[in-house]
């Protein structure tokens, strides 16, 4: 079995797992064969930032992954990943190395898209919180940008 773990760093088994799925610059692949790691791989991820759903699941998928593993991902991925038959495990903490043998044991609750809904109660009330103020502050940041824009716009017509 091929496992993709989201990784913020290119260094193995040693690489920290990203919570952000969608910006992680990394995936570390991990062939594992009944419960023994049997190579391990670092490559970058061709789509982060992209907001690429589908293009991520099919790039996985034509890697022979049938795992992915990270901190957090959104509804929108993991059913990309459901639709290409790829197991999704969020929650995850640490390095690659940390959580490998959990991952291989099962000890992690996959995401299943036949649950009516990703239950929010999968993170801490904290993490929800800090979620929202980031979106808050990113709307700020981008009208900001839009002010700016805006007001280049207007010197280069006058």
């Amino acid at each position: 079995m091929k496992i993709a773990f989201v990784t913020d760093e290119a260094n193995g088994l040693e690489s920290l797992i990203s919570e952000h799925f969608g910006h992680a610059p990394y995936f570390v692949i991990v062939e594992v064969e009944g419960d023994e790691v049997k190579n391990v791989e670092s490559i970058n991820n061709p789509f982060a930032g992209a907001h690429a759903h589908d293009d991520v699941a099919n790039f996985l998928k034509e890697k022979g992954v049938e795992m992915v593993v990270a901190g957090n991902m959104g509804e929108h991925m993991m059913s990309a990943f459901d639709d290409a038959g790829i197991d999704v495990v969020v929650g995850a903490e640490g390095t690659v190395d940390d959580v490998i043998d959990d991952v291989i044991e099962g000890d992690f609750e996959e995401y299943d898209e036949d649950l009516e809904e990703f239950e929010e109660s999968n993170y801490e009330d904290e993490d929800i919180k800090e979620l929202r103020q980031d979106i808050e502050s990113l709307k700020k940041e981008i009208q900001q940008i839009k002010s700016m824009l805006q007001s280049i716009e207007n010197k280069l017509k006058g």
